[in-house]
């Protein structure tokens, strides 16, 4: 499944986009309409640059408002639902 590639390439993008904003460039992270890349870079982005989603309760937020609040399908991609 390549997963750890996978999740090395969002790190190294993650990073980059951080670095940016750290510097204050102004950064847009874009994809195809439903990607969950464009959800996971944004979510690592946010770890990164804010220290309250480092948390128990700033990650629920974090998952409140990157996740489901875009629509993201938990039940129907996790397999439970046929």
């Amino acid at each position: 499944t390549e997963w750890l590639e996978l999740i090395s390439i969002f790190l190294k993008i993650s990073l980059n986009v951080a670095k940016s904003l750290n510097d204050g460039v102004n950064t847009m992270i874009t994809g195809f309409d439903g990607c969950n890349e464009i959800i996971i870079i944004s979510s690592i982005t946010q770890i990164l640059l804010n220290k309250k989603y480092r948390t128990i309760e700033g990650f629920k937020d974090l998952i409140e408002k990157e996740w489901i609040e875009m629509g993201h399908q938990f039940i129907k991609r996790s397999g439970l639902i046929r």
